[in-house]
């Protein structure tokens, strides 16, 4: 059986982060599906040498992790197992939650998620050491695309990076690919994307198609789809350094990560029974201190 040598991840927050910063995260673990532990539970008594015990035997090649400091919340892109670690400091983010009351064309498709996003990289000085690094980072946290074999209906999901040289900063972005036949008229537009609704009323096609090429044109209708699972920063308003600490548990139930997710649902986890079973040769094998967290 040919070893699958694409990346994968997981994608968690380590320690008390707070309510908004625990869902960033969440939001982020589906926005890298479907290559990462999409069922991943961190305990407060895991330690990052558990975790990374727990990725060998999984193929686990990269951690995105969740923090805050006194500084204010960072974020934490680890390549496994020698390195480099590149750490950014979250200065304002959107969670999915907000962009969803706020677009009135959101769009979310499980479909989306069964193949990982397209990657692109703008604004980048490769000339510059750290510019470079951080740029081989972030594409290769991706499968490389290749041409030949790639089909359009699998490109579904697009994630921009863009660098920002005024605010020294890095600006992501997650967008929703959708396909649109050009060159035709808003009334056939709506019959074959089957938006036509009831036609029983019309004696002819040609009278609904010069109903509708009459109307005045939608905004909402031509306005660019938000995919909801994950915008780094959107039209609503960002959430800055100051989250939410409120709801952190002493208990059991608070110190486990919570997805944001409606109840009888389940995401596809692309590592299967696989993780229980490393979780269980870790305990065998002491890794740090506590029990090794379940994907």
């Amino acid at each position: 059986m040919e070893e699958d040598k694409r990346p994968k991840s997981f994608v968690f927050s380590h320690r008390s982060v707070g309510r908004s910063l625990r869902a960033l995260s969440n939001d982020t673990r589906r926005m890298m599906a479907p290559l990462t532990a999409m069922n991943l539970r961190v305990q407060r008594s895991n330690v990052m040498k558990d975790l990374i015990h727990v990725a060998g035997p999984l193929g686990v090649t990269h951690l995105i992790v969740f923090s805050r400091t006194e500084y204010g919340p960072n974020m934490r892109l680890i390549r496994l197992p020698r390195g480099p670690t590149l750490t950014f400091r979250i200065k304002e983010y959107t969670l999915v939650k907000d962009i969803t009351k706020l677009s009135k064309n959101s769009h979310f498709d499980r479909r989306d998620f069964l193949v990982s996003p397209l990657v692109v990289l703008n604004n980048f000085n490769k000339e510059d050491r750290i510019h470079s690094l951080t740029s081989t980072m972030l594409q290769n946290m991706f499968p490389p695309i290749d041409i030949q074999t790639t089909r359009t209906s699998e490109c579904r999901r697009v994630l921009l990076f863009h660098y920002d040289r005024e605010e020294d900063a890095v600006y992501l972005r997650h967008f929703h690919i959708s396909t649109r036949t050009v060159g035709l008229s808003r009334g056939v537009r709506r019959v074959l994307g089957r938006q036509a609704g009831d036609l029983s009323s019309y004696n002819d096609v040609a009278d609904y198609l010069r109903r509708a090429n009459a109307a005045p044109d939608s905004d909402v209708e031509d306005e660019a789809a938000v995919l909801a699972p994950t915008d780094g920063e959107s039209e609503a308003e960002p959430r800055d350094d100051d989250d939410d600490l409120e709801g952190e548990g002493e208990g059991e139930g608070g110190l486990k990560e919570e997805e944001d997710e409606a109840e009888g649902e389940e995401d596809p986890d692309e590592f299967g029974d696989a993780a229980a079973a490393a979780a269980t040769a870790a305990t065998g094998g002491g890794g740090g201190g506590g029990s090794p967290p379940a994907a």
